[in-house]
């Protein structure tokens, strides 16, 4: 997609990305970390070679979909979708039903504010809707929360996440 239909820069596109580009969506997954405080102890130990692996199989299998943004031939932005079928919820027309995550949205920072991120978004809610997903979720950094209110996300109530108490291990399945 050429930048002047998505409201971006004319030298700006955009693609799907595809299994070979796993090493570039794991990089922005890193740099995403650092951005959000993880110190780089955090960061070593494997984490960008889960991260590659991690997009690779999912490139290749379907249950995540991802784009790139490009300034020529240099990635300047990125957004993945992970879809996973979950039970039927009692409104849902679907079946199966599907769920879809937004995750590791990034735009490198000589490239924010030039309508790059609401460009891979319009990608990700397109591709979300042609997947019939039920429901599409994220979680927005204070920097994202307007972006994403502009494209229709509103903040839900009542989610909680799981974190053990020291020594009290992990759940159980």
């Amino acid at each position: 997609m050429r930048g002047e239909r998505a409201g971006m820069p004319a030298d700006m596109t955009i693609r799907a990305a595809t299994a070979a580009d796993a090493a570039v969506l794991a990089a922005f997954r890193v740099e995403l970390g650092r951005a959000h405080g993880l110190d780089d102890p955090a960061l070593e130990g494997g984490y960008l070679e889960r991260c590659r692996a991690f997009f690779a199989g999912g490139l290749a299998t379907g249950t995540v979909l991802a784009w790139l943004a490009f300034a020529g031939d240099r990635p300047v932005g990125g957004a993945v979708l992970e879809l996973r079928v979950t039970l039927p919820r009692p409104r849902s027309p679907s079946a199966p039903t599907v769920d879809g995550r937004v995750r590791s949205v990034i735009v490198v920072p000589e490239h924010r504010r030039r309508g790059i991120a609401t460009a891979l978004m319009r990608e990700v809610i397109g591709a979300a809707e042609h997947a019939a997903v039920d429901r599409l979720t994220l979680g927005a950094s204070e920097m994202g929360e307007g972006l994403y209110a502009a494209l229709g996300f509103v903040p839900r109530p009542r989610e909680m996440e799981f974190r053990p108490a020291p020594g009290r291990g992990q759940p159980g399945p």
